[in-house]
């Protein structure tokens, strides 16, 4: 099986528009990339600090250790610095219109599956 992720190679290079374009499209294009910048990031961000405050029912409702739920916050923390890295790396080299939006998507489903799943060690593969 072969993954094919050509659709996240960056967009190919767009001629510049001339200059009486520029001044009318640009200031408006740049206001929709920064808000669509800013709600995909707090999406990424409310979807990334949610364990935390719901940590000590969660561990009351499952039944698990201070020590376990430590865990799950401590393998969060690491995964969300190698993730960083490495994605943002990825990402640099990527078409941002397919890359966050994925990331967005994907996100949504282990959250989808960690909140239907009650075992420790899913529980583990899934929230980083």
């Amino acid at each position: 099986m072969s993954w094919n992720f050509s659709f996240l190679r960056p967009a190919a290079h767009i001629a510049r528009l001339p200059e009486d374009q520029i001044k009318k499209a640009y200031p408006r294009l740049r206001w929709q990339i920064m808000e669509s910048t800013f709600i995909g990031y707090a999406i990424f961000y409310l979807v990334r600090n949610n364990l935390p405050v719901v940590s000590k029912e969660m561990g009351q409702t499952l039944g698990y250790s201070k020590g376990q739920i430590g865990d799950l916050l401590a393998v969060t923390a690491i995964s969300y610095g190698v993730g960083k890295f490495l994605m943002g790396a990825w990402s640099d080299r990527s078409n941002p219109r397919y890359f966050m939006p994925l990331g967005l998507f994907f996100t949504a489903l282990c959250n989808f599956a960690f909140a239907s799943a009650s075992s420790y060690p899913l529980h583990m593969a899934l929230w980083p």
